[in-house]
């Protein structure tokens, strides 16, 4: 297990607090605060200019002053140029992110920013995910549809309530819908850990796709 994760994982957190919960060296930290992990490093006079950028899993908000309420801490208050990761901890994301900026606090030979887009190059989905991403939406969409012209309910303001970093295709108060997607015979699927050992009540939908000669 990731050795954040476990440090997550073992800690209380007070929701609203950023945390500082592991050091590389006096120049970089990891940080946590409400499911996000950020990473970040003390900025110099080139991060002032540097406007926020938001990618699907990966923010960048730079120069943002963070101060220590704690005395005696080995965090020091200042400016931070901060990465944000915004995919689930178990994803296996999540391990390459924490290797790789590990790996850049040892070395520094770029500047963040620089660094910044050589991540988003590295998580940047490739075209098959691309695909399977609109095979997916589709399926949604029909869900929708569905259940609008047979039962006159709108579902589309409990879809994807909290955008990308949704834990379910649909919210409601009382439980949650998930929506898989297939154009093969063979109905396997793959649940997030999170998505199944919960207290919520959570279904899933499965939605199958065929090509015919009328194109649907």
């Amino acid at each position: 297990m990731n050795k954040l994760t476990e440090i997550i994982n073992e800690t209380k957190f007070e929701n609203g607090k950023l945390y500082l919960i592991d050091k590389p060296n006096d120049l970089f930290g990891f940080f946590y605060q409400d499911q996000i992990v950020y990473f970040g490093k003390r900025s110099d006079n080139s991060s002032t200019d540097i406007n926020p950028i938001y990618t699907q899993y990966l923010d960048l908000n730079a120069h943002v002053y963070i101060s220590n309420i704690t005395e005696n801490s080995s965090f020091k208050a200042g400016y931070y140029d901060l990465l944000s990761f915004k995919g689930e901890l178990d994803d296996q994301y999540f391990d390459v992110f924490c290797n790789i900026c590990l790996v850049f606090s040892n070395d520094v030979s770029l500047s963040f920013i620089e660094f910044f887009t050589s991540l988003v190059d590295i998580f940047q989905k490739a075209k098959e995910s691309t695909f399977k991403n609109l095979i997916g939406l589709i399926g949604e969409f029909f869900l929708i549809k569905q259940t609008y012209e047979t039962q006159c309910i709108n579902v589309s303001n409990n879809w994807h309530m909290t955008g990308i970093n949704s834990k379910f295709d649909f919210c409601f108060k009382n439980f949650n819908i998930e929506v898989k997607t297939t154009t093969k015979s063979e109905q396997k699927f793959l649940l997030k850990h999170s998505q199944i050992f919960n207290n919520q009540n959570n279904y899933v939908c499965v939605v199958s796709l065929i090509e015919t000669g009328e194109g649907e």
